[in-house]
């Protein structure tokens, strides 16, 4: 999955914020003629149908445009998919505001060349409801970020409950009176039931919509998509509700969201076109999986159940106004109230079975999580033991022995315990290196650490100091018994079989009732021990407490 954040030139954005105000400036200028201009209806009829016809087709013919300027790097052979999916969204979206820009002029033609009553059904419908297809098309082709199958079912169902919540609203106040008033089928019957469909179709695309709500790159285009289409039902509505009580006229303040709608939706896909990356980058594996898991925001998963309350409410009101002891109802209410009743029962459907995949759907985030959880543990004892273990050797590194060293001794000073400290350092390390090679080296190291280990006590700390350096830390051992663990130590190194030639160490002990409790003096004092050490023979340790006592092998 790509990231991306929408840039515009100086240049785009003076483009389209142009074409922006051109639009909105036509819709105020409608309201000011619908309104306050004191002019006759039949003039003021002919300029909403005038403005209606240009607004809408030149913004089509601006996507147009935009798209033949663009057509060469969407279907190069190495352009990216979605670019091509790009595209064609915004053909589809100019399509359709063309379309209806089409359809207008056809029916000013009637209006104003032709001076009759426009027929129904005429060519002017044709326009008019290939809007809706064109609208469907170019939602669908917005490029998406991938969705678990799990969450893409629930989306589904989501998507069947709130339009058959939105059919069962249409069916009992405008698609089923359109349908029954008729005595048989006919175009007409075909058309008029059409028009609400559409309106389905268009808050489908809405709800589809919402899945693009929180992507950055298509936050703009999604935005004017979506006032475009609540423009368009808004003036879709009235008018079907007028036309189907034999009320609307052309020139009516609800023509001017049809204008407003339909420019607002071409000048989407004009925006999707010149939107530009300002950086991609592949992201890794496990950020396109929890991006393909989040889960929706709280207001998009309410939307299909916000609808249940409201067919309730629809169900009561209809009982209320035809009870059942009302002999007296026609074949229409009775099958309205059919058609009400049905869409209940499949919305009540619908809605377990979308618990059933919502319950799918939390089992595998809850897995995914347990799995996610796990691997952070993992990966956490990991970090852990790169911060405070020496590759090498596997021993604590300095980091950890000084941390520990400040711990213990804040223990041994509280319960007036002992602490003892040791340092080591492996003689003539140098000259091994350089007669054997550092291979030869790392692998004394190695060998020294699984020495130290088996020479000390459970709870005692062996660490890799630095370099050939080792320490010990001997949480409770006084000098007696660090004095014990030190020739322990120093017998067991030189009593083992290193490769090439044998090895001593030279070690320099000390306690807190030679030192005192505090780190760097401690620490100082087994330095001090270590050097003496080494100036006085090697393979011997030293006490703190008495440099001039030589304790050596011999």
């Amino acid at each position: 999955m790509l990231t991306e954040t929408p840039t515009y030139s100086s240049k785009t954005k003076g483009l389209l914020a142009g074409r922006l105000w051109i639009v909105l400036g036509a819709g105020v200028a409608y309201i000011l003629f619908a309104l306050f201009w004191p002019a006759s209806h039949a003039r003021i009829a002919a300029i909403a149908d005038i403005i209606c016809c240009l607004i809408p087709a030149l913004a089509g013919c601006w996507v147009f445009w935009d798209c033949w300027k663009l057509r060469g790097k969407a279907f190069a052979k190495e352009a990216p998919r979605e670019v091509t999916a790009r595209w064609r969204a915004a053909l589809f979206l100019g399509l359709g505001a063309f379309a209806y820009g089409a359809g207008t002029f056809i029916w000013t033609y009637y209006e104003l060349g032709l001076k009759r009553e426009i027929p129904f059904p005429s060519w002017a419908d044709a326009g008019y409801l290939l809007c809706y297809p064109f609208l469907f098309l170019g939602v669908l082709f917005l490029p998406s970020r991938p969705l678990a199958p799990a969450m893409r079912w629930r989306v589904l169902m989501d998507s069947f409950m709130t339009i058959t919540a939105l059919v069962t609203f249409s069916w009992y106040f405008l698609l089923g009176p359109i349908v029954l008033a008729a005595p048989e089928a006919s175009l007409g019957v075909i058309l008029g039931a059409a028009y609400p469909i559409s309106d389905l179709v268009a808050l489908f695309c809405l709800l589809v919509l919402t899945g693009h709500a929180d992507e950055q790159p298509l936050k703009g285009v999604v935005r004017l998509l979506v006032f475009g289409i609540l423009a368009v039902v808004c003036a879709d509505v009235p008018f079907g509700y007028l036309t189907l009580h034999n009320l609307y006229q052309t020139g009516q303040l609800t023509d001017m969201g049809w204008l407003l709608g339909w420019g607002l939706i071409a000048l989407s896909g004009s925006e999707l076109l010149q939107v530009t990356p300002q950086s991609q980058a592949t992201e890794p594996a496990d950020v396109q999986r929890t991006a393909a898991m989040t889960s929706p925001l709280l207001w998009r998963a309410m939307i299909p159940y916000a609808l249940i309350p409201c067919v309730g409410a629809l169900i009561v009101y209809m009982l209320k106004h035809h009870p059942d002891a009302n002999l007296f109802r026609n074949r229409m209410d009775v099958e309205l109230e059919i058609g009400v009743y049905v869409g209940s029962g499949l919305l009540i459907a619908l809605m377990l079975l979308r618990q059933i995949f919502v319950i799918l759907e939390n089992n595998t985030l809850n897995h995914d999580l347990r799995s996610a959880y796990r691997e952070l543990e993992e990966k956490n004892r990991r970090l852990q033991s790169l911060a405070t273990t020496d590759g090498m050797t596997g021993l604590s590194n300095h980091r950890d022995f000084q941390e520990r060293l400040r711990v213990e001794l804040s223990e041994a000073e509280r319960h007036g315990a002992s602490l003892s400290v040791m340092l080591l350092d492996v003689d003539h390390f140098k000259l091994y290196n350089d007669s054997f090679g550092h291979p030869a080296g790392d692998e004394v190291l190695r060998t020294m650490a699984t020495v130290l280990r088996d020479s000390i006590r459970d709870g005692d700390l062996a660490a890799r100091y630095g370099g050939e350096e080792f320490a010990l830390l001997l949480p409770g051992a006084d000098a007696e018994q660090a004095r014990a663990t030190a020739e322990r130590v120093r017998s067991a190194v030189s009593a083992h079989q290193f490769p090439n030639r044998q090895i001593t160490v030279s070690i320099g002990v000390t306690d807190i009732q030679i030192a005192g409790t505090d780190p760097e003096a401690l620490i100082a004092s087994a330095d001090t021990a270590l050097y003496a050490a080494k100036h006085t023979g090697r393979n011997r340790w030293i006490l703190a407490s008495d440099p001039e006592s030589l304790f050596s092998a011999a």
